[in-house]
């Protein structure tokens, strides 16, 4: 029972303490702007005043112009209903940590030792308060794999030439036999159509 007290006031100690210094840091940021903001606020309002009561010397006549002017040059600034307090830091609640925990020396010594009825009773062996588990966080380091694609091959057929000669209405074929007419492959005499042949104008 007093291991997980003291382990328990002892979180609530951290977090009283971690707590209170994050809110300081919030406060202080909060009022610095406030207070900029309070500032600018009562230079516009003593500045609108004075602008105002200028106007009014020009609007004056000229005997009450000096008068006026003097009244304005000695305006109050009159900005205490823009003054806004700043509370101050409230303190801690008082949050002790005990110093000195089961099987300790101070602690036998305390609980025990110095005790009137220590030596009637033998105590039985101290078993100390367990070790705090250890919460170990893993970072996993992101892993980039690079993917790297085959270099594709692409073939293209050699095209296919087709020996031409002028355009003509028919191709005169010689071979073993003497001349020969043959048709014509739209309007073109085609070597490749006649490759034992000759082919020569028509």
């Amino acid at each position: 029972a007093f291991c997980t007290y003291a382990s328990k006031l002892e979180d609530a100690c951290d977090a009283q303490t971690f707590c209170r210094e994050r809110a300081t840091v919030a406060r202080k940021a909060a009022h610095d702007g406030v207070k900029v903001s309070e500032a600018a606020r009562k230079a516009d309002f003593a500045a609108s005043r004075r602008l105002l009561c200028f106007l009014d010397v020009l609007r004056a006549n000229n005997t009450h112009k000096e008068k006026t002017l003097f009244e304005c040059q000695n305006l109050g600034d009159q900005t205490s209903k823009f003054d806004i307090v700043y509370p101050v830091i409230p303190p801690p609640t008082d949050c002790t940590k005990e110093k000195i925990k089961p099987c300790d020396y101070d602690w036998t010594l305390q609980q025990y030792e110095t005790q009137a009825w220590h030596k009637k009773a033998n105590a039985s062996t101290c078993q100390s308060c367990p070790t705090p588990a250890t919460t170990t966080t893993t970072t996993l380091t992101p892993t980039t794999t690079t993917t790297t694609s085959a270099p594709t091959t692409t073939t293209t057929a050699a095209p296919t030439t087709t020996a031409q000669v002028a355009t003509v209405k028919s191709c005169i074929i010689k071979n073993k036999d003497g001349l020969k007419k043959a048709s014509c492959n739209a309007g073109w005499c085609d070597f490749k159509a006649y490759p034992s042949y000759n082919c020569k104008h028509g």
